[in-house]
């Protein structure tokens, strides 16, 4: 459609569906019968499908009190329901990514209350359980990246207190919570897996 304008074009896993954003929000359109789904967004940052395909992660700005605000919504492609899944006046969540089985969902997360930095949380697909599995002062998370097997997690890191800014990769293992630092400088780094 040439009159339509879209950006952050994303497949679902099975290839039935088309995510991407517009003006208005995000649109859904299923390719086999061109049916067209809208969910208002203001953001319109690139929706994030699950690994089954049934539900899709979306970041929006909601207004608490006077300011901008960013939340994590889930989107059930079969229900046609969208819930916050943080509604909590003090947290700002920033990026999100599943885990490759889409049992868990790692969540950048900022307090409101600490003048700078974020931490990683992890949390189960509803939203529930959620806990912080990094604890590093006046620093930045980015570019979270599951390993295929679900067992580690590898971001980048920032420290504000550096000047100029420079990123180094980190690795966290799930469950026992031990970061590695692996010496590297980089950004948006990607699992490379045999």
């Amino acid at each position: 459609e040439a009159q339509v304008s879209g950006g952050n074009p994303r497949w679902s896993p099975n290839g039935e569906w088309l995510s991407y954003s517009t003006p208005d929000g995000i649109r859904l359109y299923r390719l086999e019968d061109g049916e067209s789904r809208l969910i208002k967004n203001i953001l319109g940052a690139a929706a994030l499908w699950s690994p089954d395909g049934k539900s899709i992660l979306l970041r929006d700005v909601v207004i608490k009190h006077e300011q901008f605000v960013t939340q994590l919504f889930l989107y059930n492609l079969e229900a046609e329901t969208l819930v916050n899944l943080n509604p909590n006046d003090g947290v700002e969540n920033i990026l999100a990514a599943w885990s490759p089985t889409g049992e868990f969902i790692a969540v950048v997360r900022r307090d409101l209350s600490i003048p700078r930095g974020d931490q990683v949380w992890l949390m189960r697909a509803d939203g529930s359980e959620a806990q912080a599995i990094t604890n590093d002062a006046d620093v930045l998370h980015a570019s979270l990246n599951w390993s295929p097997d679900g067992k580690y997690l590898l971001y980048d890191l920032y420290q504000l207190a550096s000047f100029p800014f420079e990123s180094r990769l980190q690795v966290i293992e799930i469950k026992s919570g031990e970061v590695t630092d692996l010496g590297i400088k980089g950004f948006n780094p990607q699992w490379v897996w045999k």
